[in-house]
């Protein structure tokens, strides 16, 4: 199957959601083939092709992903199918008055890419603010759009414009 092939992670496109979630995101690593923005745009017209002739595609994708590619708002209930322990996370610290437990978060998230530790700002500046309880109930619209998958929009641009 074509779409078997398209999708498989192995072309370092695209990869898994988690170890026991096989959902596909992209991958943050997708830049290191020079040619990836053409084959997101062709993945695209690919998978709108087939869903306009009600084709089944091999593998699904996960609910943030979707919710980009079609322009919809991102909610922290859809982080929780992608990632339950981030998820869980977030949630506790919007419930909780972080200010108690001195514990210094900022708006930013580390993640490993190609085996190196990264930094991601969640927001601009986000290294230099410090998470308040008054913020963690306010600003987790900052931890939606890229947490988990940091999606940069150049790929959903690719891939959605086909399918809109």
């Amino acid at each position: 199957m074509l779409s078997h092939e398209v999708l498989n992670p192995m072309y370092c496109l695209f990869m898994y959601a988690g170890a026991n979630n096989y959902s596909l995101q992209i991958n943050p690593a997708s830049f290191i083939n020079p040619d990836h923005l053409k084959y997101f745009e062709y993945i695209g017209r690919f998978i709108a092709m087939a869903l306009f002739h009600g084709k089944f595609i091999y593998s699904g994708f996960t609910m943030p992903f979707y919710k980009k590619m079609l322009k919809k708002k991102l909610t922290l209930k859809d982080l929780e199918s992608v990632d339950a322990e981030f998820y869980n996370s977030l949630m506790w610290i919007k419930e909780n008055n972080i200010d108690e437990c001195d514990m210094e978060l900022y708006f930013v998230a580390d993640y490993e890419l190609l085996g190196e530790i990264r930094t991601h700002e969640l927001k601009e500046g986000g290294a230099e603010v410090v998470i308040f309880f008054v913020h963690s109930a306010l600003d987790s619209r900052y931890f939606l759009p890229q947490s988990a998958t940091y999606m940069d929009e150049r790929w959903c641009t690719y891939g959605g414009e086909h399918i809109n």
